[in-house]
């Protein structure tokens, strides 16, 4: 199972819930005043910080990109708990 972002304004529910869907992204903006703004490599270390802390998410199999403050996760898993718990401890 490949771990996606869920696209803003789409249903949130599980891919395998929508006929036909495998995969769905999302794109979140966030905008911060500047003495609250973060590097690319510190928002990178933060994240991967939060999956290796998680007994969930297997760390050794989800990769981190940042640019421009956006973060994508990639990667494969086996359960869709995961994929959840990936999504869910770096998006709190």
């Amino acid at each position: 199972m490949s771990i996606a972002m869920l696209r803003s304004g789409l249903p949130s529910a599980p891919p395998h819930e929508f006929l036909g869907v495998r995969a769905v992204t999302e794109a979140i903006q966030v905008r911060l005043p500047g003495s609250l703004k973060r590097s690319d490599e510190d928002i990178a270390r933060a994240v991967a910080n939060v999956l290796d802390w998680n007994v969930l998410v297997p760390h050794d199999r989800v990769k981190v990109h940042v640019q421009d403050g956006a973060v994508t996760l990639s990667g494969e898993v086996d359960w869709g708990y995961q994929k959840y718990a990936a999504e869910k401890v770096v998006r709190y």
